[in-house]
């Protein structure tokens, strides 16, 4: 076992998770898809972003609270979703769940976790967003929707709509071999039906989800984050899937900074891809997202601790986050604007 107490930075726990892990579970998480253009090009658009140092502020107090359709979060930072994760520990989901909550994060129940929507909301004490394919027959859907309505530990649903095809992963491909899911209790229906998502469908399941707010994750364009808009949707992700579906596409910052200038405010937006520590999430709520999502980080947290280690993990994280508001002269996480930062070449 690892002594967490030995992990004291976020790079000793990736660190460590690549030393404890399958060399073929390591590549399926860490690798973005084909020649990992995109996956490279999330972390090196975030680093054009640079944090304005303002000082002598008084910074004793730092509150990096957020608010979600009227649940108040102790961090803006939530856990994205991720396939396959009892692959990096033999509780998966179960134990991201209760490690995002011991650290008052938000946790994404992937739709391809080993455990059901029912087991989720039994097993753990939230908040929790629950990420849908669409997958399977219109009945099928609708049951699984109707399903995650009834727990309350679920605060919203959202489905994702960047798997039309799937990316490969060559440096997952080139050890051999895949990971195997382990205890997998149920396979999507039909895995390559999100090939015919269409607006239509979307419609659709909006009519189903009455209860939770409804968002899409995978939004990149403004154009597709106006018709989110038109067809009702309460929340906008914008997502390229951690650089593991499009190779050659661009960075989510950026994307970002887009569609929070075209929608105004007028919907919550949530961000993913390349965010891995404090300062990065500093850069998402500066350019418009109301929550920032992480996967890659807690789930090498997963991997050396359990729900301790993603819990340890989360708690860096945040101390990150609040470390750099008092150096950037900022008291409140949520009121950060664009002028917090400044385009760099270097």
């Amino acid at each position: 076992m690892t002594d967490l107490k030995d992990l004291r930075t976020l790079g000793s726990i990736e660190r460590r998770a690549k030393e404890v892990l399958d060399p073929a579970v390591w590549a399926f998480g860490y690798y973005g898809s084909y020649s990992g253009e995109t996956f490279e090009r999330n972390k090196s658009a975030l680093r054009r972003w640079a944090i304005e140092q303002r000082t002598v502020v008084d910074v004793r107090h730092i509150d990096i609270t957020a608010s979600f359709f009227g649940t108040v979060l102790p961090s803006p930072v939530i856990v994205a979703p991720m396939g396959g994760m009892v692959s990096f520990h033999e509780m998966g989901d179960l134990e991201i769940a209760r490690g995002a909550n011991q650290a008052g994060v938000m946790a994404t129940v992937s739709g391809r976790s080993a455990f059901l929507p029912d087991e989720m909301g039994q097993g753990t004490p939230g908040p929790l967003i629950y990420q849908l394919y669409y997958a399977g027959d219109n009945d099928w859907i609708a049951q699984r929707l109707a399903q995650v309505q009834e727990y309350d530990v679920y605060k919203a649903i959202t489905v994702t709509v960047t798997v039309a095809a799937h990316g490969q992963r060559d440096g997952a491909v080139d050890t051999g071999r895949l990971p195997a899911t382990k205890h997998q209790t149920e396979q999507l229906p039909d895995r390559f039906r999100s090939a015919s998502l269409t607006w239509s469908d979307v419609e659709w399941m909006r009519k189903q989800i009455t209860r939770l707010p409804f968002g899409l994750k995978g939004i990149f364009t403004v154009d597709d984050a106006r018709r989110c808009l038109d067809v009702g949707l309460d929340y906008i992700w914008v997502s390229n899937h951690g650089g593991r579906q499009l190779d050659g596409g661009r960075a989510s910052i950026d994307v970002l900074q887009e569609i929070a200038e075209a929608i105004g405010g007028r919907v919550p937006l949530i961000v993913d891809g390349g965010f891995s520590r404090g300062a990065d999430v500093i850069k998402g709520l500066a350019l418009g997202a109301t929550l920032v999502g992480m996967a890659r980080m807690p789930v090498w947290g997963l991997a050396v601790g359990g729900a301790e280690g993603v819990a340890h993990t989360l708690h860096l994280i945040n101390e990150e986050l609040e470390h750099d508001l008092a150096l950037a002269g900022e008291t409140c996480a949520s009121k950060l604007t664009p002028k917090v930062l400044r385009k760099v070449d270097y």
